[in-house]
């Protein structure tokens, strides 16, 4: 069961404990999708759908929060009424802060020096809460955001940084040595490459090596061994879940 109650990310109100919050997330798309893929266990279906029922607001995780329920929308033992009142208050409590927020990157994000994981994060919440609700303007104004954005999350800014970014860091992260020229903004001193992290074995690789590298037949070799290092620390040799490495990727490469 959940912990105990959400806010909306208000850090003076003793609920606001977004940490646990990752937790729950995981636990619950953890079982939905294990009730998808093996349906005539609906013990997995039943334990998802009684934490979903408790909860009363949403962290910052929109789009993996979205997912769970997303998957369990068929399934039998979780009322029609409760499922309704879930996107109802997916869509009342967390969509508008996150609306506001990709207005903000449309109309200041040329002059906003945000991360590109920062721009994309939202708007794949935006998206993942419109299907969940089944809201065509919400998916809509997210996928504006996308293609019309003046800022890294834009389509034409982001498609040449992310392949070019994730084989930078991943030459890092196996162990060779990259290039690197100060990053210094109004938000950023960082005057010189960091160790911190370097190494660590997390879910990402897969799904951004399936789609460049063998999808689109791009070079992405570094992304490859990192899918690799991943692989081999993990059971089986199969991407694990969130949770096994933290929890702003699900795993299982989704």
């Amino acid at each position: 069961m959940p912990r105990r109650p959400m806010s909306c990310g208000d850090p003076s109100k003793s609920s606001f404990v977004h940490p646990l919050l990752h937790i729950d997330i995981v636990a619950v798309y953890q079982l939905a999708l294990r009730w998808r893929i093996s349906s005539d266990n609906t013990n997995y279906a039943d334990t998802a759908a009684a934490i979903l029922d408790k909860f009363l607001a949403f962290g910052i995780y929109g789009y993996e929060f979205a997912n769970a329920p997303d998957l369990m929308r068929d399934y039998s033992g979780w009322s029609a009424g409760n499922f309704t009142r879930f996107q109802n208050k997916i869509a009342d409590l967390f969509y508008p802060t996150l609306r506001t927020m990709i207005s903000w990157r449309i109309i200041m994000g040329q002059f906003v020096p945000f991360h590109l994981n920062r721009n994309i994060c939202n708007m794949m919440s935006g998206m993942s809460i419109g299907i969940l609700t089944d809201n065509q303007t919400m998916f809509n104004y997210a996928v504006n955001a996308f293609t019309m954005a003046t800022g890294t999350g834009n389509i034409k800014n982001a498609i040449c940084q992310i392949l070019t970014g994730a084989e930078y860091v991943e030459k890092y992260n196996v162990g060779f040595d990259v290039p690197y020229v100060p990053h210094i903004n109004g938000n950023y001193n960082e005057t010189v490459i960091s160790a911190s992290g370097k190494g660590n074995v997390r879910p990402s690789w897969e799904p951004l090596y399936a789609h460049c590298g063998s999808l689109k037949g791009l070079n992405a070799s570094w992304t490859e061994q990192m899918r690799g290092l991943v692989l081999d620390s993990s059971t089986n040799g199969v991407e694990g879940g969130g949770g096994d490495y933290g929890y702003d990727q699900l795993g299982y490469g989704t």
